[in-house]
This record gives C-alpha cells, sequence and structure tokens, in this order.
C-alpha cells in the first residue's frame, strides 16, 4: 500500500436525485477519509444540497445533525449553525439551474468506523450563484448517534444534480 490517498469510490454522475458514497466500497482500515464533490450543477432552482451518513449502507434520515458553519461571500459574511436538523446543509443559500451555478468542497470524515463515537466532519465548500456571487462555507457537524458508518448519501431538496464525486481513505501505517 502506498502513503496518500486511497480511492475508495469515484462517481461522475449526471441528472440523478442522490449519490452514495462508500456503502459496499467502504474499507473500515482507514481512521479517516476525504470526501469531495466538484461541478456540481442542479436541474432547479431553489435547491439545498444536502448530506447524510449511511450506516449498512442506508440513509440515516432523523433529525439529529448538529452543523457549525461561517459563510464568507463575495458580498458579506455570515454565521450559520443548526442542531437537531435533519441533515448537513452543503449549500448557503439555494442553489439553482442558471448557467455558472455550481458547487465543489471536500470534507474530512472521522470517527466513521467507530461504534462507540459520534461520527463527524469538517472541511470547505464553494457556491456561485447565477449573480456570479461566490459563498464559501467552512465548518463541520455531526450525526449526534454512536454508531458504525459506512459511507455518505449526498442529495438535493428538489430536482436533480450532475457532478464528480469521490471518496478517499487516508493512508494509515
Amino acid at each position: 500500500m502506498s502513503n496518500g490517498l486511497i480511492l475508495l469510490d469515484s462517481q461522475s454522475v449526471s441528472s440523478v436525485s442522490a449519490v452514495d458514497l462508500g456503502a459496499g466500497n467502504w474499507d473500515t482500515s482507514y481512521n479517516h477519509y476525504i470526501v469531495k464533490w466538484a461541478n456540481t450543477s442542479f436541474s432547479a432552482d431553489g435547491t439545498l444540497f444536502r448530506m447524510r451518513v449511511l450506516v449498512s449502507g442506508a440513509e440515516q434520515t432523523t433529525a439529529i445533525y448538529n452543523q457549525a458553519s461561517s459563510v464568507v461571500t463575495s458580498v458579506n459574511v455570515y454565521g450559520e449553525h443548526h442542531q437537531s436538523y435533519a441533515a448537513f446543509t452543503l449549500s448557503y443559500n439555494n442553489q439553482g439551474n442558471a448557467t455558472g451555478e455550481t458547487a465543489s468542497g471536500e470534507l474530512l470524515l472521522g470517527k466513521f468506523n467507530e461504534s462507540t463515537h459520534y461520527p463527524m466532519w469538517f472541511g470547505q465548500w464553494v457556491n456561485v450563484r447565477d449573480t456570479g456571487e461566490v459563498q464559501t462555507k467552512f465548518g463541520g457537524g455531526s450525526y449526534y448517534n454512536a454508531q458504525t458508518n459506512n459511507g455518505v448519501h449526498f442529495y438535493t431538496t428538489s430536482g436533480t444534480f450532475s457532478g464528480d464525486f469521490q471518496l478517499y481513505g487516508i493512508y494509515k501505517n
């Protein structure tokens, strides 16, 4: 095994309602993982891009996702936090389908293989709106249930999306 990031799952999707990374491609030999999405575009206006954790390949929908993040845009600065939410929200304002509206980002996942700890993640992501406004979020979250997780589920609240998604294990000695 070489040092660095080990690609575990990769999907380039077009016009889907959801993407699961991990599940059948999950490898428990890593302590940490990185999930990335890029060139993500949306079919509907006014949609939110979200993530949930997987347990035995099933998305966890219980409203116990906690999130703390800061938003810096090309026009302002905001703070944001959610507690007991139904998902981890990756977009700040609603995403849309106008030319140039895209989303990209990456999260470091931790404690996913430990049944006595809450799974957690942190990272950064960016959305570009139809006005050209850039919205950068950085922060983290957790799922308030100690359980063994085996992946993540990306989805949008309306319409479909297209983009490139990868899951990496981080090599450990």
